[in-house]
């Protein structure tokens, strides 16, 4: 997997505490905060200064975030684009998932030929829903 720096600690392992904004001092009762020296361990990357997600499986996880409106606003153009990106470079579930996209017009134009392709790669990859979407439409 590859090692994709933090992009909340920025790769150092270590982000502002939210009690004394970096201080030191705890802000809300003015005593010593637990932090030591201001900072914490990032809980994005618990500390270690990245992430460990490999960089297709992001651009995957963002697609998913713009269909669901998860942390984002929803917006199925976006989905799409990202989907696409992650199933050209291989993963199984964007595969599937922009599959569907193509088959339900979800952020894309219908083209069922695309669609049929898509889900096809995912399933030769052994993605069990791409196969029973497959059985359903008949390909």
């Amino acid at each position: 997997m590859a090692r994709v720096k933090c992009s909340e600690c920025n790769g150092t392992g270590k982000v502002i505490c939210r009690w004394c904004a970096g201080s030191g001092i705890d802000l809300h009762d003015r005593f010593a905060c637990g932090c030591d020296d201001g900072y914490v361990s990032c809980e994005k990357c618990t500390g270690k200064g990245y992430t460990g997600i490999d960089p297709v499986e992001d651009m995957y996880e963002k697609g998913l975030a713009y269909i669901e409106g998860d942390g984002v606003p929803e917006d199925h153009k976006q989905a799409a684009l990202w989907l696409l990106k992650a199933a050209e470079q291989g993963h199984a579930g964007a595969q599937f998932h922009i599959g569907l996209c193509y088959y339900h017009v979800i952020g894309v134009a219908q083209d069922d030929e695309k669609a049929i392709y898509w889900l096809k790669k995912a399933a030769a990859q052994g993605h069990e829903e791409a196969k029973k979407e497959l059985n359903e439409i008949g390909s």
